[in-house]
């Protein structure tokens, strides 16, 4: 069963051929409970992951209006399911997903609006990890989006991270969480700026802010930590530029 899968992957890997790579996909789901031996396992699960992603890929362009390729429900390929919001301000579409009962941005926000920047300036970062906002201005862009949106609570932000263990390890809701886990959140390491204007740990850490203030000039964020590849919370000064995910009541 497993020697057949990977041979047949080669040709969804080389071509392409979307419906060859659903094809194998459902095929090597058929295959988890038959026996073979380790090299054949490492290998089709190392190809699964690839073509996941590609067509995972190949999905987000679809959604862009981007491609012709026609679009396949993400629960045939046993991977997150995501939904769409618009910003009524500026017409930018965001994934939604799902994580128990709360529905999240799974993308990090991005309409231009004041105190808030690109990371070193540089508008392609946006385009990467989105901007970085003050905590006034995160209350601001997660409420634009309208329909209940709004910028997540501490306890929100818990009920979240509890889903995948909770912050007392903080690494399991890490590998979770971070773009490319099993939950489709997909947390980006977008790093900080400080209250002077200056840029810190772009692809170390990811900052985000909760609404919940510990006291009047420090409010709570949760931060994933990519060298320790942890999650974790702390306070800080509502004037830093940081991250910022919405959650929907």
């Amino acid at each position: 069963c497993y020697q057949a899968m990977v041979n047949q992957s080669q040709q969804a890997i080389d071509n392409l051929d979307y419906q060859s790579a659903i094809n194998f996909l459902k095929a090597a789901k058929a295959c988890e409970d038959k026996p073979g031996d380790d090299r054949l396992l490492q290998q089709m699960d190392a190809l699964r992951n690839q073509i996941t992603r590609s067509i995972l890929s190949v999905q987000e362009t679809y959604q862009q209006g981007n491609s012709n390729i026609p679009q396949q429900n993400a629960q045939d390929l046993d991977a997150p399911n995501y939904g769409s919001v618009t910003d009524p301000r500026d017409k930018r579409s965001y994934r939604t997903i799902q994580i128990g009962k709360q529905t999240w941005l799974a993308d990090n926000m991005n309409v231009a609006l004041d105190s808030s920047w690109c990371y070193d300036n540089n508008p392609k970062n946006c385009q990467t990890y989105g901007r970085l906002y003050t905590w006034e201005a995160a209350k601001e862009a997660c409420a634009g989006l309208g329909g209940g949106w709004h910028l997540p609570n501490k306890e929100e932000w818990e009920v979240l991270i509890d889903n995948f263990g909770g912050v007392s390890d903080g690494k399991d809701a890490y590998k979770a969480l971070i773009k490319g886990g099993e939950s489709g959140f997909d947390a980006l390491l977008g790093g900080n700026r400080n209250s002077d204007g200056e840029y810190y740990l772009l692809g170390e850490f990811g900052f985000y802010w909760s609404a919940t203030e510990k006291d009047a000039t420090n409010p709570w964020y949760f931060y994933f930590f990519g060298v320790d590849q942890s999650v974790s919370r702390d306070s800080y000064l509502k004037s830093f530029g940081q991250s910022c995910r919405c959650v929907k009541n």
